[in-house]
Parts: structure tokens; sequence; C-alpha cells
């Protein structure tokens, strides 16, 4: 048979099929049930649209690669437990620090503290605050705006709030006599806002090394912002901010 003949039996053939698709069931004719039943499922979870209601317990139509139970989020870092808001008054002498966690004086390279009297000079005339991995500034920014303030205590008392973004910190600050450098406002290493003020040196006769220096402070573990007493501080609605 040549190659005209054996495309003559293919059309037949293909002809045949079509045929027997379309007359050959015992009705003569597919039936909307038969093509229903042939059809792809409309709960079927692969064609599932957005929006299109789940069958209870059935898999998503796309979940990336490996199902729902091997999916997982990347192990999150701890964040460092930080203090909790809360005030408090501290005595230190030369080279001691303080732990704002803890709540306790530390003696020289003991643990990790956050802050340290690092030196003195004249006297305690001049005090020197340290704060490791951290930073602290003094307020004597506000000088020109409050010369009139007479004490750190009273300045410390109005002070609200300080502007994370335009304070420069250092790891080092120092207070003398003045109010205004007697106040401070800290940073710690796990990111608690401190301000603190110098209200009393008690220069000891046993020498220098024996001072001891006294602190205030409140303690926000998440911003440089402070409640204060408007008994204590009438200025308060002044909202004195460095």
């Amino acid at each position: 048979m040549d190659r005209r003949g054996w495309l003559v039996l293919g059309v037949i053939a293909v002809a045949a099929l079509v045929w027997l698709m379309f007359f050959g069931s015992d009705d003569g004719a597919w039936t909307p049930e038969d093509r229903e039943a042939a059809a792809p499922q409309r709960d079927d979870p692969a064609l599932r649209g957005a929006g299109a209601p789940e069958a209870a317990g059935a898999a998503p139509a796309l979940e990336g690669r490996g199902d729902a139970s091997e999916a997982k989020e990347p192990p999150k870092k701890n964040a460092p437990r930080k203090a909790e808001a809360h005030e408090g008054v501290i005595t230190l002498t030369y080279e001691q620090g303080w732990s704002f966690l803890d709540r306790k004086v530390l003696a020289k390279g003991e643990d990790d503290p956050d802050l340290v009297l690092s030196d003195l000079a004249g006297g305690a005339a001049s005090v020197e605050l340290k704060a490791p991995g951290g930073g602290i500034a003094n307020a004597l920014a506000l000088r020109t705006h409050l010369p009139d303030v007479a004490t750190a205590q009273g300045l410390y008392d109005g002070l609200v709030r300080g502007h994370a973004d335009k304070l420069q910190l250092q790891e080092r600050a120092r207070g003398s006599r003045l109010p205004h450098s007697d106040v401070f406002i800290a940073r710690t290493v796990r990111g608690e806002w401190v301000k603190l003020a110098i209200v009393h040196r008690d220069e000891s006769p046993r020498g220098w090394q024996e001072f001891r220096i006294t602190i205030v402070y409140a303690l926000n573990p998440d911003e440089p912002v402070y409640e204060v007493d408007p008994l204590v501080c009438p200025r308060c609605g002044e909202e004195l901010k460095v």
C-alpha cells in the first residue's frame, strides 16, 4: 500500500473514533451529567482561586516547597533582657559600677556594669561617668535656655524627654558641680534610656578614692521619656527637654 492509502485509512480511523465518542453510548450521545462527571471537580484544591472557600483540612492551592508542616520560619535571635521601668538612688566610689538590670553595685572588673564612676578630679568637684557599650551626655545644652536652674535635682525633676535622634552620646561624660553638667541622659548597651543626676558628693577624709557620689536615676526601657510628679516639679508643664 502506498503513502496515499495509509493516509486514507488514517482519516477513516479518526472519523470512526469521533462517531463512537458522540454516538456510541447507549443513549447515542453524551448527557450533561456525563460531561460534568468528566470535567475537573470544582472543589479540587489544585484549582481553587483566591477568595474561594476551602474545605476543612484541605491543603491550600499554593503552598510553596514542602507542605505546611515542613515550612518553618527562620529562628529569631533572642533580644536581650531589659530592665523594667523604675527609679532609684545609688552611691558609688571610684571605679565602682552599677547594674540597672540587677540593681546592684559592682566592684571594679565585676560582671558588665551599665554605669561606672570612672574618674574624679579636683577632689569630687569633677565626676566622670562612663556607660560601657552604651553612651552618655550631660545636660549642658540646656544652660542657655534655663540659666536660672539652681540645683541638679531641680533640673532632673523637670526633665521629661530627650530627643534620641539629637543626643550626642559618648562613652563618658563629666559633671562639675554646675546643675546642668550634673544631669545626664544615658543609653545602656541593651538599649534602655536613663536620666541621672549627681545630687551629693561626700568627700571622705580617707582620700579621694573613698569619696562617695550619690546619684538619682529614672529608667525607661524603650525611649528617653520620663514621668514626673507635678507636686515635686511645678514646671513639668514646660516639658524640659534635651
